[in-house]
């Protein structure tokens, strides 16, 4: 009979866990917008930007990412795709700051700058489409977010 006490406490401990993960369940999706986008180092064959994301939490609890991943498009062309292994933690009803950097194709932003200033253009389209991953230790949540980024004068 000892082994049905086993059992039962392990059949309550998964039913926990399993509460536990539902609620998990329930978070609403963070708002991720650019907040700033800011060129930096030029080498002969890269650009690099800093691309500053805002996390908004939602939720009345906080949010722990293990990191994210995302890809750039700027006027419908894929620009960068890049990783960050940066923890991100967004207060309960709060948000937080988040740098990433870019490396792009020198040739290829050139071209694109170059395109759009062509037709008169002083911005370009952007969208950002990524996943926040190992949100609070349990899946990711993708993000995606359109705007236009002034070109530098």
């Amino acid at each position: 009979m000892k082994w049905m006490q086993h059992l039962k406490w392990g059949l309550m401990a998964m039913l926990l866990a399993l509460l536990v993960g539902c609620s998990n369940l329930a978070l609403k999706k963070p708002d991720v917008q650019v907040a700033n986008i800011e060129t930096g180092k030029t080498t002969l064959l890269s650009q690099d930007f800093t691309v500053t994301l805002r996390v908004q939490n939602p939720n009345e609890t906080a949010l722990n990412a293990q990191g994210l991943s995302f890809e750039l498009m700027a006027n419908g062309k894929k620009v960068a795709n890049g990783l960050s292994n940066q923890p991100i933690s967004v207060p309960a009803m709060g948000e937080s700051l988040v740098p990433l950097t870019v490396h792009t194709s020198l040739i290829d932003w050139l071209q694109l700058a170059g395109a759009a200033m062509q037709q008169g253009k002083t911005s370009l389209n952007y969208q950002i489409n990524g996943y926040l991953d190992g949100l609070n230790g349990w899946g990711r949540i993708p993000f995606t977010r359109s705007g236009e980024w002034q070109l530098p004068k």
